[in-house]
């Protein structure tokens, strides 16, 4: 998605400032890592209906809607179920695709690190 289009990534990156969120992007990377892989959150993105679930509430959350007002494009995503839906499962692909760039990245870091290895 184009930066600035609404994703889940630039909600969660939106709480940045928030006490208790991770305040450099390894921490922020690391946390969306672990919140993506958890059981809960690979349910809750492979169930329609407990993603729209989630629409209900934030739409149901005066504070969170102020937060999200925020955000250019995000009042049309979450005014849309199909569009509020279809972008959670665009931003965990991402996510997805980062983590497995980073993996590889790793990888090729920690196999040329061996080559100086005695």
């Amino acid at each position: 998605a184009a930066p600035g289009a609404g994703g889940f990534g630039d909600m969660m990156g939106g709480l940045g400032g928030m006490p208790g969120m991770p305040q450099n992007e390894e921490e922020y990377q690391a946390a969306m890592e672990q919140m993506l892989d958890s059981p809960m959150m690979k349910e809750f993105l492979s169930d329609p209906e407990k993603i729209e679930q989630s629409r209900l509430a934030l739409l149901n959350n005066p504070m969170a809607m102020q937060m999200m007002k925020q955000m250019p494009g995000f009042e049309d995503i979450i005014n849309d179920k199909d569009k509020f839906a279809e972008r959670m499962l665009q931003s965990k692909a991402q996510f997805d695709a980062m983590k497995e760039a980073k993996d590889k990245t790793d990888a090729t870091e920690k196999a040329a690190a061996s080559e100086f290895d005695d």
